[in-house]
């Protein structure tokens, strides 16, 4: 099992793409990046703020696929010791290999946020997602003030509720569609959790959207007995609990959330798997053959 510098990279750029479309990258980096493809004169930092903030993001997801194969290094370990084949050579060259890649992945997590080549990963996938996006103007009235709404009867009016966030485009899609379930798998459940479908209320991190939480509602029954618990599950739970939204979630909040997840998701993928069914896994997911 052998992995180059460049399919790292790739790997990498990969889990960029995925944070720009759960909206994880904050829109003003996008901006910046506009004005730069636009021939702005201002000196602008792609990677400042909330840039950096990305390629921390990625060296965590690193750490976090590390971590999974250190596990699973040291499960194929207890494993092989029980069928006492630890000492055949295919078993041993396997472990190595895993080895080998766990520090290479854990390297890549160490230098990510320093590494040029890493901010060039970034500044590509964020160019490529901010192609297709326009930022909304907000209507201008030169100099003139709005008119404020009459009062009734002396009464102030109500304050106005903040207005629910716009569905993303997959989750719209599944709306125009009817809502039809599809082949869901872990990914879908990810998604279900996005930043572009989650907020916070009472404390607890909840659904912003009737339709985001039907789609968890669905996700949950179609993934079956391995999504009875878990961060998706506890998010519907909440959301019943307490109401949709009602205000964004905060990004401390989130990245428990998804933490959260990527233990449940270790668990999932391997129950009931073979080990050479989880090399299997690992080996689609990232590219490279076992």
């Amino acid at each position: 099992m052998q992995i180059t510098e460049k399919e790292l990279i790739q790997i990498i750029s990969e889990e960029i793409d995925k944070m720009v479309e759960n909206d994880e990258i904050n829109e003003g980096v996008l901006d910046r990046l506009k004005a730069q493809a636009a021939g702005a004169t201002a000196t602008l930092n792609p990677f400042a703020d909330k840039g950096d903030a990305a390629l921390k993001k990625a060296a965590s997801t690193m750490s976090s696929y590390s971590n999974h194969l250190l596990k699973l290094q040291q499960k194929l370990a207890m494993d092989a010791q029980k069928l006492g084949i630890d000492s055949v050579d295919d078993i041993q060259t396997v472990s190595k290999a895993i080895g080998q890649t766990q520090q290479k992945v854990q390297n890549i997590a160490k230098t990510a946020p320093r590494s040029e080549k890493f901010k060039a990963a970034v500044q590509r996938a964020v160019a490529d997602q901010s192609g297709g996006q326009q930022q909304a103007a907000p209507a201008a009235d030169s100099g003139q003030q709005q008119a404020a709404p009459a009062a009734d009867g002396g009464q102030q009016q109500a304050a106005a509720q903040p207005q629910a966030p716009a569905l993303d485009d997959k989750l719209q899609a599944w709306v125009d569609g009817g809502k039809q379930p599809g082949n869901f798998n872990a990914n879908s459940a990810r998604a279900a959790i996005g930043t572009s479908r989650m907020g916070q209320r009472a404390g607890k991190a909840v659904f912003n959207s009737q339709e985001a939480l039907e789609f968890g509602k669905q996700v949950v029954a179609a993934l079956g007995d391995g999504a009875r618990t878990g961060p998706l599950r506890q998010a519907i739970e909440d959301t019943e609990d307490v109401g949709i939204a009602n205000e964004p979630v905060n990004e401390e909040m989130h990245q428990q959330l998804m933490s959260e997840f990527d233990a449940w998701e270790l668990q999932f993928e391997s129950k009931g798997k073979t080990l050479n069914e989880q090399l299997q896994k690992i080996s689609e997911r990232w590219g490279f053959g076992k």
